[in-house]
């Protein structure tokens, strides 16, 4: 089952964020964006239709396309 995970990181200005990520077991895709609730969405989407980690940084990247 995918779940988010979280990860507090600094700019090169010394801004402090959150980045999220999603994570299967100990297959994770770490920084994808810093909105909690879209993430949150999208492991939903992963988890909906199964997607194996094989497949995860295809579907990733075509995401990030679209936003």
């Amino acid at each position: 089952m995918w779940e988010v995970i979280k990860e507090q990181k600094t700019t090169e200005d010394n801004v402090q964020y959150n980045a999220y990520g999603v994570r299967r077991e100990d297959y994770s895709i770490p920084d994808i964006c810093t909105d909690s609730e879209e993430i949150s969405r999208f492991a939903e989407l992963l988890n909906k239709f199964d997607v194996s980690p094989v497949n995860a940084i295809d579907i990733v990247e075509d995401y990030l396309a679209q936003l």
